[in-house]
């Protein structure tokens, strides 16, 4: 377990969703990637994959005030779809998922979130 630790999971839900990924055989994602455009940081990304990107969708992030800043949640995700398509637009992300965290638990939904990915995934024994 100590082995399998790591300090670049921002949140408990991103360290339970890396336990999911393992467990469902996902490759070792880089954490916490940074990319870069003309204009400098264009997102870091949660889980990554070669050039498909999984990002982890925590419910602060959407619902509470405190976090998102003042902005309405509809500003949230407009945000959200920018840096998107920035990300993309480096070449170097192709593909974006987003999973949460009943996607998580219920482990079939983030499987199949994986597959649309392109990401391969081998049944750990």
């Amino acid at each position: 377990m100590v082995a399998f630790a790591s300090p670049w999971s921002e949140n408990g839900g991103e360290s339970l969703c890396r336990i999911a990924l393992h467990e469902l055989g996902a490759p070792p994602p880089g954490l916490q990637v940074e990319f870069h455009d003309a204009q400098g940081l264009a997102g870091r990304c949660d889980f990554v994959f070669g050039s498909s990107v999984l990002e982890f969708d925590g419910k602060v992030k959407y619902d509470h005030e405190a976090v998102r800043g003042g902005l309405a949640p509809s500003a949230v995700v407009k945000a959200e779809k920018a840096r998107e398509r920035r990300l993309m637009r480096t070449g170097q992300v192709t593909r974006i998922g987003r999973c949460d965290a009943d996607d998580v638990r219920e482990r079939a939904p983030l499987a199949q979130i994986m597959r649309d990915l392109g990401v391969p995934l081998r049944r750990r024994s």
